[in-house]
């Protein structure tokens, strides 16, 4: 997982609910797990500083085609990788979606792929990496075509962190693993996933991102603009 703190677990379905292996993954860490049967329909659930663990998801090592699409997972789950020279295009990948500890921000999304073979390679990553030199708060939202008018979105995203926020008794250790900056949305660091690959930012904060919040101030959405094609 490039960039970000990552907890997983595994099960397979002969433990039903119980986990199977718990792991702490440093940022660009590899590691193994030896302890589920892959014949038993092994699952993996996901967690990032500052959210809860994911729901259970299959994981699905085989070659996705235009034929076959797996019946235990939602189609609204599946990721379809645009860019056809991608490495990932031959892989199953599958969106996460995690909620912030306590409701007290945005949610997150993340992108699970999976290397066929008979010891499966499992990637995690972010569809956007967001860096932000502007020296403001930004508002990042998925845009879906015309002017945006609303804040109010599932994949709303910031690079800042109110002091309100940073205050919540319940994130505080986890404001302590390396890399939180990424999932929390802060210091100008944050990841970001749109299915339209469309994004539309607005200006919240002046300065020091880190105000309390009644400094904050808006500036109006920016027109949408396409990231589908980025170039490097």
């Amino acid at each position: 997982l490039n960039n970000k703190k990552m907890f997983t677990r595994v099960r397979d379905t002969s433990y039903e609910s119980n986990v199977s292996d718990e792991l702490s993954l440093k940022p660009g860490q590899e590691t193994t797990v030896c302890k589920i049967d892959p014949v038993l329909k092994p699952h993996i659930a996901l967690r990032l500083p500052g959210y809860r663990w994911s729901v259970w998801k299959k994981i699905v090592n085989r070659i996705p085609n235009d034929s076959w699409v797996p019946g235990e997972v939602d189609e609204r789950d599946i990721f379809h990788e645009s860019n056809s020279k991608s490495e990932r295009v031959k892989e199953f990948c599958q969106v996460f979606k995690l909620d912030r500890i306590n409701n007290s921000g945005d949610h997150i999304f993340v992108i699970m792929s999976v290397e066929v073979g008979f010891c499966p390679t499992i990637r995690v990553y972010a569809q956007y990496i967001i860096i932000d030199k502007s020296g403001f708060g930004l508002h990042f939202t998925e845009a879906l075509g015309g002017l945006m008018n609303s804040t109010v979105s599932e994949t709303s995203r910031k690079t800042y962190i109110t002091k309100s926020e940073a205050r919540i008794q319940d994130l505080q250790e986890d404001f302590k693993l390396l890399g939180h900056e990424w999932s929390f949305g802060m210091s100008g660091m944050t990841i970001f996933y749109s299915k339209s690959r469309k994004l539309s930012v607005c200006i919240e904060s002046i300065g020091d991102a880190n105000l309390d919040d009644s400094r904050n101030l808006r500036s109006c959405w920016t027109t949408p603009f396409d990231v589908s094609n980025v170039m490097p």
